[in-house]
């Protein structure tokens, strides 16, 4: 879904709220995959999560590249075999001055980022469907769903983003649902939070555990 340089140039790791210039360790896989569980934990040990896919060591190990710094991990799974891309962005280790910028104003600035890389890769205008806050095991989240129209070379596509506080950790899905025509009820389906790639996303999040 994005390439090399925008991975290394997320929100969390480089704006002004979360700046960071430690050095950023790529690679095929910095992290370790059990692919029995399906189980992901990061280069630094520093959290585990369980994969939205299922399949064989050789499927899972092709679809899932990491990059990590010392302050977080980018988590992307390439398209599964039922369409849709998955990302998983952690930052941690917070200072006070960092958790003093509210939660809201961090995802206003997180989400208005990947709005606008999305628009830029895929050169197609964004349409806000939805954006709700509740809460994840007492955890503060917020999720937006975002319409991406129709282009001559493509169908419609769907981001969704959740953006969820652990407290001294921030952790951001997107999760990238490609139709091939307009479609409504799988529309009201994503809207609804019935579409198994939403299911996933959120059981992704249910799943992480910081050390």
């Amino acid at each position: 879904m994005l390439s090399a340089s925008a991975l290394c140039v997320s929100l969390l790791f480089s704006n002004n709220v979360f700046a960071v210039d430690e050095k950023i360790v790529t690679g095929r896989l910095v992290g370790e995959i059990d692919a029995e569980t399906g189980q992901y934990t990061s280069g630094d040990k520093s959290f585990h999560v369980t994969l939205p896919i299922s399949g064989t060591r050789a499927y899972i190990l092709n679809a899932v590249t990491d990059v990590f710094t010392v302050r977080g991990t980018v988590l992307s799974i390439k398209p599964t075999k039922t369409g849709g891309t998955y990302r998983l962005e952690t930052t941690h280790a917070l200072n006070k001055s960092e958790r003093a910028i509210s939660f809201e104003q961090a995802s206003a600035k997180t989400f208005d980022w990947y709005k606008r890389l999305a628009i830029r890769s895929y050169r197609s205008p964004l349409l806000e469907l939805s954006t709700h806050h509740f809460e994840i095991d007492g955890k503060k989240t917020i999720a937006s769903i975002y319409k991406q129209f129709a282009s001559d070379k493509q169908g419609p596509r769907f981001h969704l983003f959740y953006l969820t506080d652990f407290g001294s950790e921030l952790a951001f899905v997107w999760t990238d649902i490609p139709l091939a025509a307009e479609n409504i009820e799988i529309e009201e389906e994503i809207i609804e939070g019935r579409a198994e790639q939403a299911k996933k996303s959120l059981a992704m999040l249910r799943s992480l555990r910081f050390e």
